[in-house]
């Protein structure tokens, strides 16, 4: 597994986070003075790495600290431009071990062999570039995979092409495992999620329905943790949530285990200027 060791994080990167996403502001106006904000890929700015990140951060009375974030993987990088969802995707892939198993062509048919021979071993090199913990590197690679790129070239995020594809009426789920750190932040372990996709992949499922349970199963997972922490405020924020179906999924499971629910306004697709940052959805 690849090791994940970034120390602007916890601090600088944290509160910069916290701070545009509306979590501070929410911990303050709180009953206890903290509040949870899940932040996938809210902020200004990026990580120290310079790629996108997306975190759960806790705002505890004014402490800010990174509380967790998706399990990190390395995204290939081609030799021109920037990379694509393919190169998430098989960042994906050769983090599990998966980039020979079946349910894998639409990532490999991006690539000619020797690029794809070449991107492979420069990836799992030890000293290839920093790794993310970006959920919609994530979500881009998986709906690579899932054979979605089309609708990704056409300019819309993967959060929307995800919604867009999910079907509203399943309810099925696959595992996102959270675990602990040494440092006590939880990792949201993808892995199972990716081998279930791939399996429904290459059994006949069809797409709608394994998008909609990658969602679910990224909600589940997030309330694992919710379920544990001793927070009422959750402050859900970024482009990720603009995905309607995970946003919707979220927000009905954490008011289900008591938490006071609150949007900032990049969760939402502008359609007007709005007088408040965030918005409660209790």
């Amino acid at each position: 597994m690849v090791e994940y060791t970034d120390p602007a994080l916890p601090s600088d990167q944290a509160a910069l986070q916290a701070r545009s996403s509306g979590l501070a502001d929410s911990a303050a106006e709180s009953v206890d003075g903290s509040a949870f904000g899940i932040l996938w890929d809210a902020v200004q700015g990026h990580g120290a790495d310079r790629t996108h990140t997306g975190e759960m951060v806790l705002d505890d009375r004014g402490r800010i600290s990174v509380a967790g974030y998706i399990r990190p993987f390395r995204i290939p990088r081609p030799m021109d431009g920037p990379p694509r969802p393919c190169h998430s995707a098989l960042g994906l892939l050769l983090e599990a071990g998966l980039a020979d198993d079946p349910g894998t062509d639409n990532v490999t048919a991006d690539f000619d062999p020797r690029q794809y021979q070449e991107l492979r071993r420069n990836t799992l090199a030890d000293d290839e570039g920093p790794p993310t913990t970006s959920v919609l590197r994530f979500l881009e690679g998986l709906a690579a995979i899932l054979g979605l790129e089309e609708a990704l070239d056409e300019g819309l995020g993967a959060a929307e092409v995800l919604a867009r594809t999910a079907d509203q009426t399943e309810n099925g789920a696959y595992l996102a495992h959270p675990t602990q750190a040494k440092d006590r932040s939880w990792i949201l372990d993808w892995e199972p999620l990716v081998r279930a996709a791939l399996s429904d992949l290459v059994g006949g499922t069809p797409v709608s329905r394994i998008a909609a349970r990658v969602d679910n199963g990224l909600v589940e997972g997030l309330t694992r943790i919710t379920g544990v922490m001793n927070v009422e405020t959750v402050v859900l924020a970024g482009h990720c949530f603009r995905n309607r179906h995970l946003r919707f999924r979220a927000v009905r499971a954490l008011r289900r285990q008591g938490h006071r629910v609150l949007l900032s306004d990049g969760a939402v697709k502008p359609r007007r200027a709005r007088s408040r940052r965030l918005q409660s959805v209790n």
